[in-house]
């Protein structure tokens, strides 16, 4: 029985999730989160909290009776560069492109455009061309003497990449690498990674918008809007601390239609504020919704006219694991909404996902169905 975790490493939190391996199914088993000192360097807050990072999964591990093989690692937007590249190889003789021949390939371009001291995170091959014919799928059994790919490289510095390992080492962990934020953000908002699709990811800080076209083409977009925001306007609007308002939102914010009354108590020095409900959850959806149409009407700039019916929108962070709010935000917009299978704070079981699987890269090692089969020779006569 496999099992995995991931972390996530933010300004001022960790999380952590863990999830096993059945059936050939990821199963997530927990979500944990860690507070931390604010720092926004990443080496220094993983290297200042790897302790506590350790005790938690040790915890988990005692908890649950099982040990925790490998970890993965989300990759921060900033610290990851990436490059898209093209490049054509011609074989001495005409040869059948198989899953062998195009990692073969796609080592090749590796070699060619990183340095020697950049590790490729992801290859993402974006299409392929053999015998006058372009196609985003591997052109497996295919006989040709040349093959071109259009490839998309992420990747670190190697020196960078070697001081995470070593810290993992130290923790006596097995780290299976990096994935990049953009995709795991993708891989735990939809089960499927397949069209035109947008996760809308809304953290403590700020927010962001990852946009996936039908080619795997990756695009991302940053917005001031965060947690933190609401706890402000909460805190303003009914005059108590920030923390207090922390609290509130995270004890008793909800999404969910509240036909009752109930009242909140909330000692403020010397008096006391009587607050329903109710109200905390109408005052909730207004901040939430003003910004997150404002969101996703700059998102839908980003994507090609004649493509925004087609995408298909996913929300993650700690907004979307409140009560009812998958419910409320389908009938706020009129966008299409996948419900992922596990409605988590953070894209740490993403990592987990996308580590195991690798669908955008693995696609060539994928057995085809004859009815993919039947589409694909439909799509190359025509």
């Amino acid at each position: 029985m496999k099992t995995f975790s991931a972390l996530v490493l933010k300004k001022d939190k960790a999380f952590l999730s863990f999830a096993i391996l059945k059936k050939g199914c990821l199963k997530l088993l927990d979500e944990k989160e860690l507070l931390l000192a604010s720092n926004d360097d990443f080496l220094k807050q993983l290297k200042a909290n790897a302790k506590k990072i350790e005790k938690l999964i040790i915890n988990f591990e005692q908890k649950h009776s099982f040990s925790v093989g490998k970890i993965f690692m989300e990759l921060p937007s900033d610290l990851a560069d990436e490059v898209e590249v093209q490049e054509k190889v011609v074989f001495p003789k005409k040869k059948k492109i198989t899953p062998s021949t195009i990692d073969s390939v796609k080592k090749y371009i590796e070699d060619k455009f990183l340095e020697w001291n950049q590790r490729c995170v992801h290859h993402i091959v974006l299409d392929y061309q053999t015998e006058g014919i372009q196609t985003n799928d591997a052109p497996l059994q295919v006989f040709t003497n040349k093959i071109k790919f259009r490839s998309l490289l992420i990747y670190v510095k190697e020196d960078f990449y070697k001081e995470v390992t070593d810290i993992f080492y130290n923790m006596e962990r097995n780290f299976a690498g990096f994935i990049a934020h953009k995709i795991s953000a993708f891989s735990q908002g939809f089960n499927n990674l397949e069209g035109n699709q947008i996760v809308i990811g809304v953290n403590n800080f700020n927010s962001y918008a990852g946009i996936k076209d039908e080619k795997g083409r990756l695009f991302e977009k940053k917005f001031s809007f965060g947690v933190k925001e609401v706890t402000e306007e909460l805190a303003k609007q009914y005059v108590i601390a920030p923390s207090v308002a922390e609290q509130l939102l995270k004890s008793y914010g909800s999404f969910k239609e509240i036909p009752y009354f109930k009242e909140i108590t909330i000692k403020k020095q010397d008096s006391y504020l009587n607050l329903s409900t109710k109200v905390l959850s109408n005052f909730l959806k207004k901040v939430f919704s003003s910004n997150i149409k404002l969101i996703i009407e700059e998102v839908l700039k980003v994507v090609k006219e004649g493509k925004r019916d087609e995408a298909v929108f996913s929300f993650i962070g700690p907004l979307t694991t409140k009560d009812g709010f998958y419910g409320y935000i389908k009938k706020l917009l009129t966008v299409k909404i996948e419900v992922p299978a596990y409605k988590c704070s953070s894209p740490a079981f993403g990592c987990i996902k996308y580590g195991y699987f690798k669908p955008l890269e693995n696609e060539h090692l994928k057995k085809q169905s004859l009815l993919r089969k039947i589409k694909k020779i439909y799509h190359e006569y025509f």
